[in-house]
C-alpha cells in the first residue's frame, strides 16, 4: 500500500496508463458499435445506467475507506511498538549490566528486523505482480527489503546467533523466545530485580501481539 498526501500528475499518468488506454479502446468499439447500421438506434435505459453508476461509486468509496482504516491501524501499531521500544531499551540499560543491555537491545533490534521483512513478503490478494505496480517499484518506491536480504541483517545485529534464528520458520517468533529465555535466566540468577522481570516480559507479551 502506497499513501501520500499527493501524487505528481506525471507518475499517477505512467502509473495509470495501461488503464486508461484499455478504457479508451473498450469506449471506442462501444461507440463504433452504436453508430454501425446494424445496430443503429440501440439504446440503454437510463435506469440501468444509474444503477451501475451508484454501484461502481459505491465500491470505489468502500475501497478507499479500506484504505484509510488500514493505514489508522498501521500508524497506531507503529506507535505502539515505538514507545515499548523505548521501555525496553531503558529497562534493560538501567537495571542490567552494559554486555547483557546491549545482547538484548540489539537482539529486539533484530526483531524488529525480522517482523518489518515479515510485513513485506508478498500475500497473494495484493496486486504487487501486476505490471503497472512493478514498473512503478522500479522507478519510485524503493524500499530497503528489496536492496538488502533478512539473513544479511541479522548476521550484521547478532553474529553467529542469527544463524539459528534463520533455520526457524518464524524468525520473528523466534526472537522474542530467546529474550523471554533470557530474562527469565536473569530473574533466576538475581540478575534484575522481580518489578523489573515483570515488566520485561510484560513487554515482550505486546511484542508477540503486535
Amino acid at each position: 500500500m502506497y499513501l501520500g498526501r499527493s501524487y505528481r500528475l506525471l507518475d499517477f499518468a505512467l502509473w495509470s496508463r495501461r488503464s486508461i488506454i484499455y478504457m479508451v479502446v473498450v469506449s471506442g468499439l462501444a461507440i463504433a458499435a452504436y453508430r454501425l447500421p446494424a445496430t443503429a438506434g440501440l439504446s440503454v435505459p437510463w435506469s440501468i445506467v444509474l444503477v451501475l453508476g451508484t454501484t461502481v461509486s459505491l465500491v470505489a468509496g468502500f475501497k478507499n475507506s479500506q484504505v484509510f482504516t488500514r493505514s489508522n491501524e498501521a500508524l497506531q501499531a507503529f506507535s505502539q511498538i515505538t514507545a515499548s521500544s523505548r521501555m525496553w531499551s531503558i529497562l534493560c540499560r538501567d537495571f542490567t549490566d552494559a554486555a547483557t543491555a546491549r545482547r538484548l537491545i540489539y537482539r529486539h533490534l533484530a526483531w524488529l528486523t525480522a517482523l518489518r521483512f515479515s510485513l513485506r513478503r508478498p500475500m497473494p490478494w495484493e496486486s504487487l505482480a501486476k505490471a503497472a505496480n512493478i514498473e512503478f517499484r522500479r522507478r519510485r518506491y524503493h524500499i530497503q527489503e528489496d536492496k538488502t536480504s533478512l539473513g544479511d541483517e541479522l548476521r550484521r545485529l547478532l553474529g553467529e546467533e542469527g544463524e539459528g534464528v534463520l533455520k526457524s520458520p518464524q524468525p520473528a517468533i523466534a526472537l522474542l523466545d530467546m529474550q523471554s529465555a533470557e530474562v527469565a535466566g536473569l530473574l533466576k540468577s538475581t540478575g534484575v530485580p522481580t518489578q523489573v522481570y515483570s515488566e520485561l516480559m510484560k513487554l515482550v507479551r505486546d511484542f508477540h501481539d503486535q
